[in-house]
């Protein structure tokens, strides 16, 4: 998308965008909090806020702890805001969604993959290992029950690190963009390839809307970064592990979730094994009003 206001060739364009992004950015993640009285129905209100939150930081909270929410729920909410495309992963249940609890050894693949343990996860975008094809743009995080101790996320828009970037050094930016600006080696089980090796750009621009897009990790093994891009990539790694004002830290209650278009998140350790979140991802970003 050429005119995309990402692109440094659109100076003009991006400096109107970022005055207005910064303008009375939010100071916490409660200042995005929704609630939602019936999420397979929402009010014209709870639609507009929900839209506006995902316009102004690429992500809203909702709270509907007081009626029933399935995974039936989790679909119907998301079609409301123009998610249909769902992600069938590796580890997702029969109907691509995804219970993330705690797996013991013996009981099948979710067991291999950190998200179904109670360890750590660093920082990083939904399905960055994913082919251009399968690009996830969005995804709601819906907590069913929480940890009884820890298992927090924090949550970071990946615009505002966009931003820092370009602040700091605008070369970063078409590097980053590149196609071979970082490699995820394939995923070996046993011998058998079960994902090929996938190289790609960190950012991107949506062809149909000209959102920008992250494909990150964290991970200090199994990333191939081009050599071009360390300093940027450096650069990356120390704002990650600052205290910024737009960096929030939150633990869903029972009946809360996350609405996002893939903004960076990562995820505390947590004790017992009762947290179950349901996952939902998509090939398609939140609708919201045009860049």
């Amino acid at each position: 998308m050429k005119n995309s206001l990402f692109l440094l060739k659109n100076q003009e364009k991006y400096l109107r965008w970022r005055q207005q992004k910064l303008q009375n950015y939010p100071h916490t993640i409660e200042n995005l909090m929704v609630e939602i009285q019936q999420p397979e129905r929402l009010t014209t209100e709870e639609y507009q806020t929900i839209i506006q939150y995902c316009q102004q930081t690429n992500m809203a909270v909702y709270d509907c702890s007081t009626t029933e929410f399935t995974k039936n729920t989790l679909k119907h909410l998301a079609q409301q805001l123009g998610l249909n495309a769902i992600n069938q992963n590796l580890c997702a249940d029969e109907d691509a969604i995804s219970s993330l609890k705690v797996q013991s050894q013996g009981q099948g693949r979710h067991a291999l993959y950190i998200p179904y343990s109670n360890k750590p996860l660093s920082w990083h975008t939904d399905g960055y290992y994913n082919t251009k094809e399968q690009t996830i743009y969005s995804w709601i995080l819906h907590c069913v029950r929480p940890a009884e101790i820890g298992g927090d996320n924090t949550l970071l828009d990946y615009e505002r690190v966009y931003i820092a970037l370009r602040d700091e050094n605008p070369n970063w930016i078409p590097i980053l963009m590149r196609n071979n600006a970082m490699t995820i080696p394939a995923n070996i089980e046993n011998g058998i390839e079960i994902r090929p090796a996938q190289t790609g750009p960190v950012f991107s621009i949506h062809p149909q809307t000209g959102r920008l897009h992250m494909r990150y990790s964290a991970r200090q093994r199994h990333i191939i970064w081009h050599p071009d891009a360390k300093d940027a990539v450096d650069f990356i790694t120390d704002l990650l592990s600052q205290p910024l004002s737009y960096k929030w830290q939150y633990k869903l209650k029972a009946g809360q979730g996350i609405i996002s278009n893939n903004v960076l998140h990562n995820r505390q350790g947590f004790k017992g094994e009762q947290r179950l979140l349901y996952r939902a991802r998509y090939y398609q970003p939140i609708q919201t009003m045009g860049i």
